[in-house]
């Protein structure tokens, strides 16, 4: 439970349960906001002494001036009861909630289980592929943009911290490169890597999306999108052969991350492509995350939009770059964060360069344990 303006002083020491003096100036006591019920008075307080040691734990009142400390929850003792060194030490209510989370977002981690853990909650999102380049090839043959890379699926799960092991690895997908742009004449483009996904250890899993194909002489294929329990990543977009146009990437499914688009392409009668838009991430704060803007002209794909830091929920695909039937391709836009697929690398004319696919987002993980 939570109180407004609830702090008390103590000169108690160590281990054991403290004796509180009564509410600081303008402030009022755990008594009288709690009571010393065992069953609906209990709180969180929290003490921090002369040494600057610091304890969060739960706890109620077994008298109108003795706080008894139940649980720890944190502390600069390794998590368990801190021993109050001699002096006044200030004891406080605050908005705890009773829960900590952990977030990741580096390729490799370890989550360690904390004592008294009663529920442990967490929530993933997988990384984007990254997108496929254009095709190098002549003036009178169709050429296509790399295709789109996928976004990443998000999932979530609550178990009873019982069955959760000590400590869990927590492995982050960082997302898929982009296929590098073709420099060499009447050559297939580079396809982009997938992504990897995202785990809590053998508990949980969000899929990475698909890598965006290579662009080629034939129509480009869509990325499948990464897979998750509370949403699956948008399809990267394919590109059409005979008109050199992108197919519309896909949108992110509930909270996952938008597809990147496909790179436009050229036409056997070297007719220009026009380059699409990246898929939309899942709703953040009830609004689409917007995907990258499609290049044009001298402008490369956009970079897909991205939810706040720490937000667990996907971004947009990046942009498809635009061709030139006369100078390089341009590239593609990345994947926004978090697990946007970054857009294709558009085809180009021999004796140029393709574009290169934009690179995938890296995703993220965060474990919530309750108290």
């Amino acid at each position: 439970m939570y109180g407004p303006r609830v702090q008390e002083t103590t000169t108690t020491t160590g281990t054991g349960n403290v004796t509180l003096l009564g509410a600081v100036t303008d402030y009022v006591s755990f008594n009288s906001t709690f009571g010393t019920s065992t069953t609906t008075g209990l709180f969180i307080y929290v003490i921090t002494d002369s040494s600057n040691q610091w304890e969060i734990g739960r706890g109620h009142l077994s008298a109108s001036t003795t706080l008894v400390r139940d649980v720890v929850i944190a502390s600069t003792n390794s998590n368990a009861l801190i021993n109050i060194a001699a002096g006044t030490s200030q004891v406080f209510n605050d908005w705890v909630q009773g829960s900590i989370a952990d977030v990741y977002t580096g390729a490799t981690n370890t989550w360690t289980k904390r004592p008294n853990a009663q529920q442990v909650t967490a929530l993933l999102v997988g990384d984007g592929g990254g997108g496929g380049s254009g095709r190098q090839g002549l003036t009178s043959t169709a050429r296509t943009g790399g295709g789109g890379g996928a976004g990443g699926g998000v999932s979530m799960f609550t178990w009873s911290a019982s069955v959760i092991s000590s400590t869990v690895t927590v492995a982050v997908g960082q997302g898929g490169a982009g296929g590098v742009g073709q420099g060499s004449t009447s050559t297939n483009g580079n396809p982009g890597s997938a992504g990897t996904g995202t785990t809590f250890g053998q508990y949980l899993s969000a899929n990475g999306g698909a890598a965006g194909p290579a662009g080629t002489a034939a129509n480009v294929a869509a990325a499948a999108g990464g897979i998750g329990n509370s949403g699956t990543g948008g399809v990267g977009g394919g590109v059409t052969a005979s008109t050199g146009a992108p197919i519309a990437a896909g949108t992110g499914t509930l909270l996952a991350a938008g597809g990147g688009a496909g790179g436009a392409g050229i036409t056997s009668g070297n007719a220009d492509g026009t380059a699409a838009a990246g898929g939309s991430g899942g709703p953040a704060r009830g609004t689409q995350i917007t995907g990258g803007t499609a290049g044009t002209g001298t402008t490369a794909g956009g970079t897909g939009g991205s939810v706040n830091a720490n937000e667990t929920a996907g971004g947009g695909g990046g942009g498809g770059g635009a061709s030139s039937g006369t100078g390089n391709g341009l590239n593609g836009g990345n994947g926004g964060t978090y697990g946007g697929g970054g857009g294709g690398g558009a085809a180009t004319l021999n004796g140029t360069t393709s574009g290169t696919g934009g690179t995938g987002a890296a995703g993220i993980g965060v474990v919530i344990t309750g108290f």
